[in-house]
């Protein structure tokens, strides 16, 4: 890595590069640039972190200039990062990303439907920094949830254990 390079862990075959915090980049395992060293937020928002990639897909955070933070995902298409309309909470696991809305979580599909509705209560532990929890994210074709202060699971289709 050069000199003054930060760089994160290699995921699906890239790792994300910084030299300044403010543009950020990905490479190979050959070191090789990928996507190139730049923003991925709007002009008028100062990135925060970017995610390693997880089914193709990543995460940056920005908090523009009135202090709003959001967390955005990218998907790799020919070696470019492509903006979808819409925020998430977290990673793609499984096919989907926690998002939410009015103060509770559900789940979007990265083409940006809503694959499970928002009807999930907000917890602490949902989300840990910039890292999501176990809680709230699918494993093994379910996700740990809780509605109306009681833990549950729920599958891919919104089946629960409620």
């Amino acid at each position: 890595c050069k000199e003054g390079l930060k760089t994160g862990d290699f995921h699906e075959g890239m790792a994300w590069f910084t030299s300044n915090e403010q543009q950020y980049g990905f490479i190979d395992t050959t070191g090789t640039e990928v996507i190139p060293m730049r923003y991925y937020t709007d002009e008028i928002a100062m990135p925060k972190f970017i995610a390693d990639f997880h089914e193709g897909y990543t995460l940056s955070g920005a908090e523009d200039f009135v202090g709003t933070e959001s967390i955005t995902v990218y998907r790799l298409m020919d070696k470019m990062m492509v903006r979808p309309a819409f925020k998430v909470e977290g990673p793609v696991y499984e096919g989907v990303a926690l998002n939410s809305a009015d103060k509770k979580f559900g789940f979007i599909k990265p083409d940006g439907t809503q694959a499970i509705p928002c009807e999930y209560d907000y917890t602490p532990s949902c989300v840990s920094g910039d890292m999501l929890s176990s809680s709230y994210r699918f494993s093994n074709g379910v996700a740990a949830v809780r509605k109306n202060g009681k833990w549950g699971y729920i599958d891919h289709n919104g089946n629960s254990t409620f």
